[in-house]
């Protein structure tokens, strides 16, 4: 007996279902991956931030220890005397500095918060061996200073 082969006619509505849930389903999986993915690079840079703030402050902080060392090698500069002109002049030139600070300070407030509150975080989290050795040492060099000033 000759076998017979069934056509199979599928409904051409439930196969553009069954396409559409395919494609939502896909669409659904990027869409999920793509909000991972940025919220796992927004923290990322988030520490980036905090890292680059607590960097900045280490920096300072060593500048600051360079200028006091300089200052206490060349020990007591003699005082300048100015002019009056030369007052004047030097006066301006504070008045304006000082209203360039106030305005800058009104724009820069709100970033200097972010900065402290992102560096409040980046202290709660344990530091690399590098930073940790570079504190020692500067902790070490003002020992050493401060040794070194009251022996004079």
């Amino acid at each position: 007996m000759p076998s017979l082969k069934v056509q199979s006619w599928h409904d051409p509505v439930q196969q553009n279902r069954s396409k559409a849930t395919k494609v939502f389903a896909w669409l659904s999986i990027l869409f999920m991956g793509t909000l991972a993915g940025g919220y796992y690079t927004w923290n990322i840079f988030q520490d980036y931030q905090a890292e680059q703030s607590f960097k900045l402050d280490l920096y300072t902080q060593q500048q600051n220890d360079i200028v006091i060392e300089q200052r206490k090698a060349v020990g007591h500069v003699k005082q300048v005397y100015f002019s009056q002109k030369s007052r004047e002049a030097l006066n301006e030139t504070t008045s304006n500095q000082t209203e360039t600070r106030q305005m800058t300070a009104k724009v820069i407030a709100p970033s200097l918060e972010k900065n402290e509150q992102a560096l409040q975080k980046s202290e709660q989290k344990e530091r690399p061996a590098a930073d940790v050795r570079v504190t020692s040492d500067l902790i070490k060099r003002s020992q050493i200073i401060d040794e070194g000033s009251n022996q004079n």
